[in-house]
């Protein structure tokens, strides 16, 4: 079944995973979420004018699926703030005007307007694998010195 958040409304998302047919926020929508939290969506993910998907960063894969290839089937209206990751392969990502966005952000093609901010935000397996790169180097220096 698909997910439809009505203008105003507030969704909290716990960790675990989350498969939907899609997922549309209207109008001033938040959505909380934490460390865990996956949603696959098998169409489109479609968020309205001043939406925020805040807490920890989730990842939100979007298949795409039975979706025109001239649609966009992930969009962000204006003036929205979103903290996940973003997988969409096979579709377009649409951003609207004055969003800010933080983490990853991958799709066939991105498009926007004017006036958005994209904060690269590296995932959780890239820090961990970059704090063992320098503990690792800073070992090795640290046992060559002596």
């Amino acid at each position: 079944a698909g997910l439809r958040i009505d203008d105003h409304a507030t969704l909290n998302l716990g960790p675990g995973v989350y498969n939907i047919l899609y997922l549309s926020a209207g109008k001033n929508v938040t959505i909380n979420t934490v460390a865990g939290t996956i949603v696959n969506i098998v169409q489109d993910m479609h968020f309205n004018d001043q939406s925020l998907v805040q807490g920890e960063l989730a990842y939100f894969n979007v298949l795409s699926k039975d979706v025109d290839p001239n649609s966009r089937s992930v969009t962000f209206g204006h003036n929205t703030e979103f903290h996940g990751f973003v997988f969409n392969p096979n579709g377009e990502i649409g951003l609207g005007g004055n969003n800010d966005l933080f983490g990853h952000f991958w799709g066939q093609r991105i498009s926007g307007d004017p006036n958005n901010n994209v904060t690269h935000v590296p995932e959780p397996a890239s820090l961990l694998l970059l704090a063992s790169g320098v503990l690792g180097a800073a070992y090795k220096r640290r046992s060559l010195s002596r």
